[in-house]
C-alpha cells in the first residue's frame, strides 16, 4: 500500500519505494521531506550518493525517473520496459502504470556501482 514516509511491506511512498528496489538502506535518505514543495534539493543529493544522472533519452528499465505531476510537486518512478511502477497516493498503493505517465520528466537516474 501507499504510505506517506513509508519504507516498510506496511506501504511505501515514492521515496521508499525506491530504496527498497534499489536495495538502499532507508535510513540513509531523510524522512521530513514533502514531495508537494518548490525545493528538492536535500533529497535529491542524498540520492546522488547511490545513482548517477543519465539522459532521459537513454534511460531504461530500472532507472528511477524523477518527474513534475504538478508546479509544486515532484515525484520517483522506476522505469519498466511496460511502463512505470510507482506509489500512487491517489489509489493507494504501489502500482505498475502501463506507460510513463504524460508528467514533465525532469531527469533520470541509473544505480551507481558499487565499490
Amino acid at each position: 500500500p501507499f504510505r506517506p514516509q513509508g519504507r516498510s511491506s506496511l506501504g511505501f511512498d515514492c521515496v521508499g519505494l525506491v530504496c527498497a528496489a534499489h536495495f538502499i538502506d532507508a535510513a540513509e535518505v531523510p524522512r521530513d521531506y514533502r514531495m508537494r514543495t518548490a525545493t528538492v534539493g536535500r533529497l535529491l543529493r542524498q540520492l546522488e550518493r547511490f545513482f548517477t544522472t543519465v539522459a532521459v533519452s537513454d534511460a531504461e528499465a530500472g532507472d528511477v525517473l524523477l518527474l513534475r505531476p504538478a508546479i509544486d510537486q515532484f515525484h520517483l518512478g522506476i522505469l519498466t520496459e511496460r511502463g512505470m511502477i510507482h506509489a500512487d497516493a491517489r489509489l493507494r498503493k504501489v502500482v505498475e502504470t502501463p506507460r510513463i505517465p504524460a508528467w514533465p520528466i525532469l531527469s533520470a537516474h541509473r544505480r551507481a556501482l558499487s565499490e
